[in-house]
């Protein structure tokens, strides 16, 4: 019995330790299964985090996509907007040049039927004593009597008050100098006279918008015809050697010189002025223009107007002015053998003044119209000159440009080609014409098509020009 009894205590405590046992398994299980499941939770939040910066960067793929296909239909776009332009600007340039044909065909037919009929008029009225004169083939008879109407110079200018001491010195210089014109030949005495402009002109260089050229010998009006005097804005460069005929779209004003000994009443001399005045407004299509003429002592001033809704010219003259006067005239001896007369010339401020007004007056009172541009436009005049008219068109004329001597910038091209804008009904299609220009210069596309207009330059800011 004994024995029995302590087997079953044995076995008891066997029994006993293997409750614990598996209840220690339980809990070790019970903790690697809770580990299990942290595992479990910390993989599942780290996928989650991980899905979401790839679908975050996904959508940041999908709008870059977006972006670039947008662009991408933009540039088509815009190709196919300047293709439309570019073929409304062909269409619209035929419709132009047939229709500037048309024009000058009208042009020819009227102008020859004018000219018969002048003709006629002309054979009618040869007996009568009336001056006349010869100009692009059509002839006109000026009664200088009796169609020459009068203005006031003083209204028809300004006061501009620049007249001062430094502009009174060179007069007083240049009359000194007129003092002994009898010793004098006429190209000596224009010779002072283009100085003292040039003076002038220079003295007031901020309130003029004029620059001065001695014409004499230039025959650029029509080939045949030379003013004195011409006066262009003062941002022109032309080179009077190379080519004058160029010269006759940038005249502004112009002034004859004659004789001192010749009166300014002379019809003859009356009526070459008017011949040049009308020249120009034919030729540059303006409405008005104005010039003088001058015997060096005295001063009249001109002006020839299209009469509106006419082909016909009104004719203007001033009062006559008196530049100078005689203050003097003394006889003196030399070595007791030869005598000359001397006269001592006095500055007729008044005069000076109106002629100083004359030159300082705005670009509306001259009423340049034959190219848009004005005097504060930069047309490359201080490193370019202008050598040779190109062509014209409907909207614009096309010069070259060759560098000045002067100019020994190693940046700058030799020459250039300046396209310079009319002042015109077709200046739109100019305009537009720059707007491509710009566009097409900025286009760069994988076809390298921007390299086909990488020679046009910057177009000048005022928008009236642009340079090849």
């Amino acid at each position: 019995m004994a024995t029995n009894g302590g087997e079953e205590e044995t076995v008891r405590k066997l029994i006993e330790k293997q409750l614990d046992e598996k209840e220690t398994t339980n809990q070790v299980m019970k903790r690697l299964q809770d580990e299990l499941a942290k595992m479990k939770s910390e993989a599942e939040e780290i996928e989650l985090i991980e899905e979401t910066k790839y679908q975050d960067e996904l959508e940041k793929l999908k709008c870059e996509l977006e972006k670039v296909t947008r662009k991408t239909k933009i540039i088509r776009l815009e190709t196919e907007i300047i293709q439309l332009e570019t073929e409304i600007i062909r269409r619209e340039t035929e419709i132009i040049i047939q229709t500037e044909e048309i024009k000058r065909r009208q042009i020819r037919e009227a102008g020859e039927k004018e000219r018969k009929q002048l003709e006629l008029e002309f054979a009618s009225s040869i007996k009568r004593s009336r001056n006349a004169f010869t100009f692009h083939d059509y002839f006109y008879d000026i009664d200088v009597l009796n169609d020459l109407r009068s203005f006031d110079i003083n209204v028809a200018l300004k006061d501009n008050n620049y007249f001062d001491d430094n502009i009174l010195n060179y007069i007083e210089h240049y009359s000194n100098q007129f003092s002994s014109y009898p010793k004098l030949n006429e190209e000596e005495i224009q010779k002072g006279f283009d100085q003292l402009i040039v003076n002038l002109l220079n003295t007031s260089n901020n309130s003029t918008s004029l620059k001065y050229l001695n014409t004499s010998s230039s025959y650029y009006l029509e080939n045949k015809f030379n003013p004195n005097c011409t006066f262009i804005y003062k941002n022109i460069n032309i080179d009077m050697d190379q080519e004058e005929p160029c010269l006759q779209d940038f005249v502004v004003c112009l002034g004859n010189l004659i004789s001192p000994h010749v009166s300014l009443s002379t019809n003859s001399m009356i009526e070459e002025i008017l011949q040049y005045l009308t020249i120009i407004l034919v030729l540059q299509h303006r409405e008005k223009i104005y010039g003088f003429l001058s015997n060096y002592t005295h001063i009249k001033f001109f002006y020839a107007k299209k009469k509106s809704n006419s082909d016909s010219y009104e004719f203007f003259q001033s009062q006559e002015l008196e530049m100078f006067t005689y203050l003097s005239e003394t006889l003196s001896s030399i070595d007791m053998s030869t005598t000359e007369n001397t006269r001592k010339l006095g500055v007729n401020e008044d005069t000076w003044k109106i002629i100083t007004n004359f030159l300082t007056m705005d670009t509306d009172f001259y009423q340049y119209k034959r190219l848009n541009i004005d005097p504060n436009d930069d047309l490359l005049g201080d490193r370019y000159i202008i050598t040779k008219r190109l062509g014209s068109g409907a909207s614009s004329i096309v010069y070259f440009l060759e560098q000045n001597e002067d100019n020994h910038s190693v940046e700058d091209s030799p020459c250039h080609i300046m396209k310079i804008l009319k002042q015109s009904e077709f200046s739109k299609c100019f305009q537009k014409e720059v707007i491509i220009a710009k566009r097409l210069k900025r286009f760069n596309d994988l076809n390298k098509f921007h390299l086909f207009f990488q020679d046009i330059l910057h177009p000048m800011s005022s928008g009236k020009a642009f340079v090849f």
